[in-house]
């Protein structure tokens, strides 16, 4: 029986290794542990020419967004990013059986790109995708009125596009991956036509591992070490009350 490949997608980042890179990474080797040849091109434009960033890993350079900063900048660079991964893609899908795309955007150019590439797509969709970006609105922004309001603009915008992108064109895809059973459902209920969700888990399974109880002595000092799975400070997240109300 012939193996069957599969090419694993990441758009944005650079060469750093990040937490986001090992989860990749581990994901990557999951699926050649599970007996497919899975490869992963990060696309980014933090390198001027291909090279590999692990063994199951390769960047791909893109061109860099030149033009200055103003109003929806980031949408227009993700625009001009996602156009140059579709043009990659062009002929160089047809080498891969399957392709697992890990979300991260909508907008014009990434249907586009769902259409060419949807039919033998799983896209990998976090479940705080949508309300992560509206935390970060919410608790991130300290400019001036007008900069709140034009940020509230753009996260209208994005949400528009994000809903407009579950409805119309999840169904078009070959399967959906969320790893919440709730965020599953939510899904399948936002596409207009019947969607494939495969549920997978992210993370540790706390389920699996019993509680311990320990006694503390009075006066005994306690160290506590506290993980956390971003690079960005997320004020949202509320790390920072756990540990003030334990102090």
């Amino acid at each position: 029986m012939k193996e069957r490949t599969l090419l694993y997608i990441f758009i944005g980042g650079g060469k750093d290794r990040t937490s986001v890179h090992l989860k990749s990474l581990g994901q990557i080797r999951g699926l050649n542990a599970a007996g497919l040849n899975a490869h992963g091109y990060l696309f980014t434009e933090k390198v001027s020419e291909r090279e590999e960033l692990y063994d199951e890993i390769t960047l791909i350079p893109l061109k860099r967004f030149q033009q200055e900063r103003n109003l929806f900048w980031n949408r227009k660079r993700f625009s001009l990013l996602v156009d140059q991964v579709r043009d990659f893609l062009e002929s160089e899908h047809q080498n891969w059986d399957i392709i697992f795309l890990r979300h991260g955007g909508n907008g014009n150019s990434y249907e586009a790109l769902l259409d060419l590439i949807g039919y033998k797509t799983f896209l990998y969709v976090p479940s705080n995708r949508i309300r992560e970006n509206y935390c970060d609105v919410k608790y991130g922004n300290t400019g001036s009125l007008a900069s709140r309001l034009l940020t509230w603009l753009d996260y209208a915008l994005f949400c528009k596009a994000e809903k407009r992108l579950m409805k119309h064109y999840f169904s078009k895809i070959r399967s959906v991956v969320a790893f919440t059973p709730e965020f599953a459902k939510m899904l399948e209920s936002e596409s207009k036509d019947p969607i494939h969700v495969i549920y997978n888990r992210d993370g540790a399974d706390t389920d699996s591992v019993p509680a311990r109880s320990s006694r503390v002595r009075e006066g005994e000092e306690i160290k506590l070490i506290f993980l956390k799975g971003s690079a960005s400070a997320q004020k949202w997240s509320g790390l920072e009350r756990i540990i003030r109300s334990i102090e």
